[in-house]
């Protein structure tokens, strides 16, 4: 099933009396969480569930010092729900761990280097599930350790996609297309802009491959401190981490790059390597004064949950940029709804959204919407436009309520899936109303793909339009 989600107008021919606006992730009371043993400002939280126990895990960074110069230590806490944590005593698992600072303590202290991201490797053997990518001190390099569970680590060698110590974080994504694993980075220390290494074995590296830098459309002296990068619904969201440097920054040398406060915003891609920035509003924003999430806000980690919404995990500070003290720094977590980044929302009266042709494969549709105290329709077309019969706005059923998977209908009980194998188009009405996706078997079609249908069939283009493979009649 392939997913239509708004971030710009690419899989539409026309919009009329629409405004895209980006969805903001709420922020979670009960999952504020503040390590005692030191500073986790900057914890860069990782979370999982543990596949024997079925408990979630989170293993995140502190800083016992409380100003992030190294001398870092890996925690551990678990949950029964993902949002209330409590530390989980390692000491009869790993009784000689050695520099330990705290119970809940999963590798020697201050010897492992700086937490750059945790990643959950599927196709990785059992034993190197987890995976945690750390930057040694003093130039040493990048690192990587694997364990099975979040609780016992075995140092991979050989892993070394950056020789000199690059500046956390660092992550990590699978790319279905190319086959091979793509991390995201910084090219050097205090250098804040993205590259992109990738690995097929976590033992050779490609050349760091610029993907994203500030411009001129970004506040100035704006810089760009790391991307968490997930795979969601055929395309691939950066989750972008924008520092505002202070303005003293000019004056400084060296850089100090000292205060300034640090939010989210979002980044997309189709194939992971070519980066698209649309709407610059913050999509995770700071917090109001005062509130843990005031001064800094950095997500690394999406979990999608079994009924399709989304959660964030990140670590905040109070305060700016490099002024967290003891007391300070906090892990967090967001809720988004399912499709919930982008939505299209009628600006005031009906509104339209049509689509870009589509192959129907078969099936019905699923639509991402909510209209409560509003109403939705929708009419299927032929490529020209022409309402098909049967299936016109003076057909449809109107919706009104709130649905993640709502399936349109019309009054005379025709479907969607009997027009399977012909080339439609989906024409929405929107009244008081948001559309956040839409779902369905289908390929993004153009012009010259319909003129010469049925001789030659169109195909899909791994990296360019996110699809499912081809059924064989097709």
């Amino acid at each position: 099933m392939q997913t239509l989600l708004f971030f710009d107008d690419e899989p539409l021919t026309y919009h009329d009396n629409v405004v895209r606006k980006l969805g903001q992730p709420s922020l979670i009371p009960e999952s504020v969480y503040h390590e005692a043993a030191g500073n986790c400002a900057w914890g860069y939280p990782g979370v999982f569930r543990d596949l024997e126990s079925g408990v979630w895990r989170m293993l995140f960074q502190a800083d016992p010092a409380h100003v992030n110069r190294g001398g870092d230590y890996m925690l551990v806490v678990e949950s029964d729900d993902g949002l209330h944590w409590q530390p989980c005593d390692t000491r009869a698992l790993l009784p000689d761990l050695p520099n330990r600072l705290a119970p809940h303590q999963v590798l020697p202290g201050g010897v492992v280097g700086e937490l750059s991201s945790v990643y959950v490797d599927h196709r990785a053997d059992p034993e190197a599930r987890i995976k945690i990518l750390t930057s040694m001190p003093h130039g040493g390099g990048a690192r990587l350790w694997e364990s099975p569970d979040g609780l016992r680590w075995t140092e991979a060698p050989g892993a070394r996609w950056q020789a000199a110590s690059p500046d956390p974080p660092t992550f990590a994504c699978w790319n279905d297309v190319r086959q091979r694993y793509l991390l995201y980075s910084r090219p050097t220390f205090c250098d804040r802009r993205i590259c992109w290494f990738e690995t097929a074995d976590w033992r050779s590296f490609s050349p760091a491959t610029l993907a994203l830098h500030a411009d001129a459309l970004d506040a100035p002296l704006a810089q760009l401190y790391g991307m968490c990068v997930v795979p969601y619904a055929g395309v691939y969201l950066g989750l972008l981490w924008v520092y505002g440097c202070p303005k003293n920054e000019r004056s400084s040398y060296p850089h100090l790059y000292w205060g300034g406060k640090m939010h989210c915003q979002l980044a997309y891609s189709l194939n992971s390597t070519n980066w698209t920035r649309g709407l610059r509003d913050p999509f995770i924003p700071n917090g109001e004064p005062g509130s843990p999430t005031a001064g800094i806000v950095q997500p690394s980690r999406m979990v999608t949950l079994d009924d399709g919404s989304l959660r964030f995990y990140a670590d905040a500070s109070t305060r700016e940029h490099g002024h967290c003290d003891p007391a300070d720094g906090y892990l967090v977590a967001y809720a988004l709804r399912r499709d919930g980044f982008v939505f299209l929302e009628s600006a005031g009266g009906p509104a339209r959204v049509d689509t870009r042709t589509l192959l129907w494969y078969g099936g019905e549709t699923e639509l991402n919407v909510a209209a409560t105290g509003g109403e939705i329709r929708m009419q299927i077309t032929e490529p020209s436009g022409q309402p098909i019969n049967g299936y016109t706005f003076a057909d449809a059923v109107p919706f009104s309520g709130d649905d993640t998977a709502w399936t349109p209908q019309w009054k005379n009980g025709r479907c969607l899936a009997a027009l399977a194998g012909r080339p439609v188009r989906l024409e929405i009405e929107l009244t008081n109303a948001r559309l956040y996706a839409v779902r369905g078997d289908f390929l993004l079609i153009r012009a010259g793909d319909v003129w010469a249908m049925p001789e030659r069939m169109p195909q899909f283009r791994p990296g360019f339009d996110p699809a499912p493979e081809l059924p064989e009649a097709l």
